[in-house]
């Protein structure tokens, strides 16, 4: 079973991966939340083999801690729709705020009107957000909303201003609404350019 973004995993086994400093790697017997992975691949002779490595965090919302893959075993998903019925499901939702509020950095973006006049654009799927950052407000860019704290969602998916007519969105500069603030993972901040000079 492939280990995502936001599952709640019981480590079975400890891991051989090398650790880096400030790291700790995870116990055997306890639970923690993924909140990153990255797989790598390395080749012996015409094998390939790959290792997913995992970042976790505890219930403090510290994360600190690193495993692979094959050494945890799923529980469940934040997502999913059951999950609420988890008896420590609650634990686990403040965790990740928790690691959100320690992690994610402040954004300022404009939202746009969609080509109905409503004034948040979402894709088909309604996972992600087209937003223009406030320093450059012509470059238009797409925000999963996986990637935004759980508290500011309800913010960038919704306006405080009324849906316009298709003849009023004609006349609107470059379809910009509403400026709002969210707060994203550093590392998209700085990908994206939502802040300094470059």
């Amino acid at each position: 079973m492939t280990i995502r973004k936001f599952d709640v995993v019981d480590v079975i086994k400890s891991t051989r991966a090398k650790v880096k400093e400030g790291f700790f790697k995870a116990k055997k017997g306890q639970k923690y939340l993924v909140v990153s992975s990255y797989t790598s691949s390395y080749s012996h002779g015409f094998n390939t083999s790959s290792t997913t490595k995992l970042f976790l965090c505890d219930l403090d919302g510290q994360n600190k801690y690193v495993t692979t893959d094959t050494c945890v075993e799923r529980a469940y998903n934040l997502g999913d729709h059951i999950a609420k019925f988890e008896p420590d499901y609650e634990k686990w939702r403040q965790a990740k705020k928790l690691w959100m509020d320690k992690e994610y950095i402040p954004a300022i973006v404009f939202n746009h009107y969609d080509y109905r006049g409503f004034p948040v654009t979402l894709s088909k799927q309604e996972d992600a957000a087209l937003v223009s950052p406030l320093r450059d407000c012509n470059r238009k860019v797409w925000i999963g909303l996986d990637h935004v704290h759980d508290d500011d969602i309800k913010l960038l998916t919704s306006s405080s201003l009324p849906p316009v007519s298709a003849s009023d969105l004609s006349n609107k500069d470059n379809s910009r609404s509403e400026t709002v603030t969210v707060r994203i993972p550093m590392w998209l901040a700085k990908k994206q350019k939502f802040f300094g000079s470059g």
